[in-house]
């Protein structure tokens, strides 16, 4: 019961805290020169944010099998693999926030 509390507020907070910096108020697609870095901007926020998601889920699962393998050895590999996975999976979320806003400090 504990896990799944965990699981969901963890969950319930993956987009504020992806979507932090942005304004929901401002419109990125008519603020750009020609639209396209707002375009860009916001299929980057929902791909990132979905990405970020499935690597929550995954290291959610990896923890459940960890719990529940019961040592076995093939089960442990199996959820350290997974959780590796699922660590990469929020870097990758994070580094296309960062690199989406390089982009466009060099082209303002």
């Amino acid at each position: 019961m504990k896990i799944a509390a965990v699981g969901l507020i963890a969950f319930s907070l993956v987009p504020s805290v992806l979507l932090a910096q942005s304004n929901p108020f401002e419109n990125p697609v008519t603020e750009t020169a020609g639209g396209l870095l707002g375009i860009i901007k916001i299929v980057t926020n929902w791909v990132a944010t979905f990405i970020a998601a499935i690597a929550i889920i995954m290291i959610l699962y990896s923890a459940f099998l960890f719990l529940t393998g019961g040592g076995n050895p093939e089960t442990q590999k199996k959820a350290k693999d997974i959780l590796i996975y699922g660590i990469i999976g929020i870097v990758v979320a994070f580094l296309a926030f960062g690199i989406v806003r390089l982009v466009e400090s060099f082209l303002r």
